[in-house]
This record gives C-alpha cells, sequence and structure tokens, in this order.
C-alpha cells in the first residue's frame, strides 16, 4: 500500500466510533466537526484514481483523531473529497555547491527560505530543480545558467565543477528527497576523468547510438559527469554526459522524470516561447479568467491577455499582449512593468507544473510591497488548485510578513518558514510553522 497525507476534511454530522467499518461515504459523513484518520485496504483505482461517488461498497476503517488527517491506499489520486499529494516532506542534499550536509524537514505546500546571502538557499532550489530530471546531467548546465554561466557542454565545465563542495571534483553529491507517502528518491552526483577510443556513444533511454570504430582516431581523454538514481531500495540507473575534444556522449533516462517542475531565477525572466507555451496550457485547462483576476489587482484597467506576434530582422516573434480598458489596440505585456510580468511568470509557472513544483529565487523581485499580499494569495489559490509545491527565497521582511498574513486561518498548516544560515558547522536551518512564524512577525523578531 502507498501512504500519504490527505488534505482537510470535514465531514457531516452523526457520531462514529473508533474502529467502525463503513463505506467512504459513510465514514466521511459519520465524524461531525472533527478529524477523520481513514484506511482503505486492497483498492485498485486506476486511470485516474476515482472510486465511486455514491454508494460505494468498500470497505473503510475510520477513527478520529483531533489534528491530522492521513489515509494508506494503493493510488494517490483524488477520491471524492479526499486528495493525496505528491509533495516532498524532507530534502537533504550532501556536497552541493556550499553545503556540506543540509536538511529541511516537515515542508509544507508552499515553503518560504529566508537568510544571509551565501546561506544556501538558491542552491537549494537548484539541487531539488536536478532531482526532477534525474536522467538528464545536461540540465547541470542550465542550472549554471541561472546564474549566468555559459550553458554550452564543455571541457573543463565551471558549471560542473561549482556543483561540488569547494570545488572538489572528488566528492560525490547526494541529493534525497523523502515524499509524504514514505518513498524515497536519491540522486547521486560524481564527475571522473577517462579515456575512450574514436567518437563517443550518445542514447536516449533504450536507444543508443555506438561510438564509431576508428583505428586511426586518437585517444581521448573526456570528463564525464554521472548521475545515479534510485527509487527506495530499487536498483540504480545511471545516467551520463562526456565532453571530450569536441564531442560530447550522452546517456540519457528521459523516463525516469516523473513531474513537471519549473524554476523561476532571480536575475532572468522566462523566454517569450516557454511563457507563450504555458500560457497556451492555462487556456486550455483552467482558462484565463483567474489569471487576469490576479494581474488586474497590479494592473488596474485590465480586461483581456493574448497571444500575439511582432515582426523583427524580417521575423516574427511570438509576444503575450494586454487589452487595457479604453485602449486600442493591446499593448504588449512588458509594458506594464517589472510587477505584472513576475506575478504573470509565477502563476503560469504554476498552471504548466501541474502536481509538480515551482520553485521561485527571490519572488519579491519585481514586486512593490504593497502588493506582495495580492501575489501570495494568488500564489496560494493557484497552486492549491494545481496541486503544485511552493519553493520560493526572499530577502525582503516585507514578503514573509505579507506570507504570514496570506496563510493565516485555514491555509495555515501549508505554510513553512525557514531560516539558513552559516555556522562554523556548516548550514543551520531553523524551521517556523506558521504559527510561530506569525510570533515573530508580531514582535518584530529578526527572522532574515
Amino acid at each position: 500500500m502507498v501512504r500519504g497525507v490527505v488534505s482537510w476534511l470535514r465531514a457531516g454530522s452523526s457520531a462514529g466510533g473508533k474502529g467502525s467499518s463503513a463505506t467512504l461515504a459513510a465514514a466521511t459523513a459519520s465524524v461531525g466537526a472533527r478529524w477523520l484518520v481513514i484506511e482503505i485496504e486492497g483498492l485498485d483505482f486506476g486511470g485516474r484514481g476515482r472510486a465511486a461517488e455514491n454508494g460505494a461498497s468498500r470497505q473503510v476503517k475510520a477513527r478520529h483523531r483531533s489534528d491530522a488527517l492521513a489515509v494508506t491506499m494503493t493510488h494517490y489520486r483524488r477520491i471524492g473529497h479526499v486528495e493525496v499529494t505528491r509533495m516532498y516532506a524532507e530534502i537533504e542534499l550532501h556536497n552541493f555547491r556550499g553545503i556540506r550536509r543540509l536538511a529541511v524537514e516537515q515542508l509544507g505546500r508552499v515553503n518560504l527560505l529566508v537568510g544571509p546571502n551565501n546561506a544556501g538557499k538558491t542552491s537549494f532550489l537548484e539541487a531539488l530543480w536536478l532531482l526532477q530530471a534525474p536522467g538528464n546531467p545536461t540540465l547541470v548546465n542550465n542550472a549554471g545558467g541561472f546564474r549566468g554561466l555559459s550553458t554550452q557542454l564543455q571541457g573543463q565545465n565551471p558549471a560542473w565543477y561549482g556543483l561540488f563542495l569547494n570545488m572538489d571534483r572528488s566528492a560525490r553529491i547526494q541529493i534525497i528527497g523523502r515524499l509524504v507517502d514514505g518513498r524515497t528518491e536519491q540522486l547521486s552526483i560524481s564527475l571522473a576523468n577517462e579515456w575512450a577510443q574514436g567518437s563517443l556513444p550518445t542514447s536516449n533511454g533504450a536507444k543508443t547510438t555506438p561510438p564509431v570504430e576508428e583505428t586511426a582516431s586518437p585517444t581521448l581523454m573526456v570528463e564525464t559527469l554521472y548521475y545515479d538514481f534510485r527509487k527506495d531500495d530499487g536498483p540504480s540507473v545511471r545516467s551520463s554526459v562526456s565532453v571530450g575534444l569536441g564531442q560530447v556522449g550522452l546517456q540519457l533516462h528521459p523516463e525516469l522524470t516523473s513531474r513537471q517542475a519549473i524554476f523561476l531565477a532571480a536575475r532572468f525572466h522566462s523566454p517569450p516561447e516557454e511563457i507563450a507555451t504555458r500560457f497556451t496550457t492555462v487556456q486550455d485547462t483552467t482558462g484565463i479568467a483567474p489569471l487576469v483576476k490576479s494581474l488586474g489587482v497590479l494592473q488596474p484597467g485590465l480586461e483581456n491577455l493574448s497571444l500575439g506576434y511582432r515582426m523583427e530582422g524580417g521575423q516574427a516573434q511570438i509576444q503575450l499582449r494586454a487589452h487595457l480598458r479604453g485602449l486600442d489596440p493591446p499593448i504588449p505585456l512588458q509594458l506594464l512593468g517589472e510587477g505584472v510580468g513576475r506575478l504573470m511568470d509565477i502563476l503560469l509557472g504554476i498552471s504548466s507544473a501541474r502536481e509538480g513544483l515551482l520553485l521561485i529565487d527571490e519572488v519579491e523581485n519585481g514586486l512593490y510591497y504593497q502588493n506582495m499580499e495580492t501575489a501570495w494569495r494568488a500564489i496560494d489559490v493557484a497552486s492549491r488548485e494545481a496541486k503544485v509545491q511552493v519553493f520560493a527565497t526572499t530577502h525582503s521582511a516585507e514578503c514573509v510578513q505579507a506570507a504570514v498574513r496570506t496563510f493565516e486561518g485555514k491555509s495555515a498548516k501549508d505554510f513553512r518558514l525557514y531560516r539558513l544560515e552559516r555556522t562554523g558547522e556548516g548550514v543551520r536551518v531553523v524551521a517556523y510553522d506558521h504559527e510561530a512564524a506569525a510570533s515573530a512577525v508580531r514582535f518584530g523578531l529578526e527572522f532574515r
């Protein structure tokens, strides 16, 4: 059975007892205003994972508990009012960038990281992003690109060396994710210098192109970045990228990618093509009305959004356009300022990462401090609907205060605040649930 955590569930008014057995429908109607813990035994919902909504004959065991709700089942999707997520409960890092060891526990649906410069906040996001594509080591270069490094595959690559603690290439990186259902994902990263004869092989999943046998070809010294990925106690799957003398060898396993993950860097905007793709996804799924409503708080008079084209250098360039009341034709969204563009990027990222992760470095960038609460409300609603776990960093006290105000009440259980700080022994983590974070804000304590 797969063990997961079920979101808040309120039920009907009649009384139920510990150890009682009933159908799912009856169990959810038997516990009054208290929380319910259920076990669903031997069920296989298949497909999208929906049980019969009425008169379900499958038996459940129900008991009361006042502080939590959990479920055991063979499939973790939405079943009537019961919803199980694929969120991470804990992330652990070893030898990654400037972090010797770091464990961040009791993660929520929305997680905000604070702390001084060079404490490891961005590194934490990057590690989590790499864990989402454990069969594609070429994405290490993209992570370097978030910091302004070259994304080209080349020898003596600073994007590769910079992954390792103190740039010690003999160290082995470990990125470990533990999910709320008890499963574990582990990615190990290592670097090696090796000799190769002739051309380098390439593969993508099961399809492999062997190296060309050339007796006259010189022996090459190649640098190889290895990924070794394992789920739970299963077998390890190796992927790699090798570079030497202008050649690139690939051994990729794209089938290992299990969820969407989008990284919004602090210093770069998403390319127009990515924005257009994400916008189209939103149009085709939830519709753009919620997006227009959220952006309209920052830009009064915004009535609609659409995709269009403009000519540049003889080529058509796609762009997102804003339709403003009393203004015709629509104008490029970029003309509405950084705040609108940043919030658009965030909300499109959430919609495109459905049932996955959104990672936002310096979430406050471009947003006026008085608009931060508006932004957090939009993030809360959108991430809840899309079942997206959000990780963000900030240096802004106003950003933290706005988040704490936003997640009061029924959303308080979804929010976590973490302060990362360097000590003589490495990186220390101080965790705040919503109640502790609210107290820190109320008494003016320094938590950044």
